[in-house]
């Protein structure tokens, strides 16, 4: 059986990929993917193993449609703190004997990336900011983006003295000593690039909580 280059192809195209053959086992992870999943090693999992039954379970409807119709999609979601945009494509696990399998391409979001039509996952998980509350996710949004604490205030309809309280927590619970960390997490995370309310909606799917 002829193995297919995926780490050189995954490099050239500018993502990280991962690579699931139809019995949902893990073909191929860029090396990223064991940082963002905390996983010493993701390669050679099962889906459910790597990612949680209920990220597998979404993601293989969406393998299975890739499959049988062959026409590519796309997804919004957060894994592992990370807010990811994510390419389905089917293509050959081998040469010889030929195999299909799904080559999911992700990218953490920018702004400016055209997310039109791109649906949004249903689970998602915080990972890194996991402890933080809904509030302290649109706080560090907001810091992202360049806010003051007298902006954020303004723009979340709370005083500046709890956008102040607020902060000091976001930077206990995320190790920071200053404003300019927390924005280059709220940077690195992806958080800048979506609006507040799908924040809200990623942040009450992962607490499992309804708006």
């Amino acid at each position: 059986m002829t193995s297919i280059p995926w780490e050189a192809l995954s490099t050239d195209a500018g993502a990280f990929a991962m690579v699931v053959d139809p019995r949902a086992n893990i073909a191929f992870a860029s090396p990223t993917w064991n940082l963002i999943l905390g996983l010493s090693q993701v390669s050679g999992k099962p889906l459910s193993d790597a990612m949680g039954k209920d990220f597998a379970s979404e993601r293989q409807l969406i393998h299975d449609r890739v499959l049988s119709g062959g026409k590519p999609e796309s997804l919004l979601g957060m894994v592992g703190g990370h807010l990811l945009r994510t390419t389905f494509r089917c293509v050959p696990l081998s040469e010889a004997p030929p195999e299909p399998g799904v080559l999911a391409t992700s990218c953490i979001l920018r702004e400016g990336m055209d997310l039109d039509g791109v649906p949004l996952a249903v689970h998602h998980d915080l990972g890194h900011l996991q402890g933080l509350t809904e509030r302290e996710l649109e706080l560090l949004h907001h810091m992202g983006n360049g806010c003051s604490s007298e902006d954020a205030a303004e723009r979340m309809h709370r005083s500046t003295r709890t956008i102040e309280w607020h902060r000091a927590s976001l930077g206990e619970k995320l190790r920071c000593d200053n404003r300019v960390q927390l924005a280059r997490i709220a940077i690195a995370s992806g958080l800048t690039a979506v609006g507040i309310e799908t924040l809200r909606l990623i942040h009450r799917s992962a607490k499992g909580r309804r708006g």
